[in-house]
């Protein structure tokens, strides 16, 4: 749009146009978890690979890969950024040393639906960010 088409041409209605707009759509994608690897020199951190999904049809509504979209995409976990590279916390500030013996931080499973949005890296790459709280897994003491 240009400027000189803005109503009226006032300076209000040309900051308006000017300040960045809230998407058009939803930036949030069903996405289905193919697999991870370690993040090397992290803790509890995984490089998932996604490939995007959709929800089935009545009446099971069952989750289902993109037969047109093959493509597998680059994604982190939101909280597993949170995670500490000394250990001592993981998720959003779980304290590990309170966790029982026997408990550990687990990584998305394969296999998974996740929600994920795109972004991209400060060198201008895109990855998902899969909105999840960390699991943890383990026999719990008796």
């Amino acid at each position: 749009m240009d400027k000189k088409n803005i109503a009226n041409n006032r300076p209000a209605d040309i900051a308006n146009f000017c300040r960045p707009q809230p998407p058009k759509t939803n930036p949030f994608r069903l996405m289905f978890v193919v697999s991870s690897a370690a993040i090397s020199g992290s803790s509890y951190r995984w490089l998932y690979k996604l490939q995007p999904a959709r929800v089935g049809n009545t009446p099971s509504y069952d989750p289902a890969l993109i037969a047109t979209e093959l493509a597998t995409y680059d994604a982190l976990s939101m909280s597993e950024l949170s995670n500490d590279i000394g250990a001592a916390k993981c998720s959003y500030g779980v304290t590990l040393s309170n966790l029982p013996a026997g408990i550990v931080p687990v990584k998305i499973p394969s296999e998974s639906f996740v929600l994920a949005m795109s972004t991209k890296t400060l060198d201008g790459k895109q990855i998902y960010l899969i909105v999840n709280t960390q699991a943890v897994d383990g026999a719990c003491p008796v």
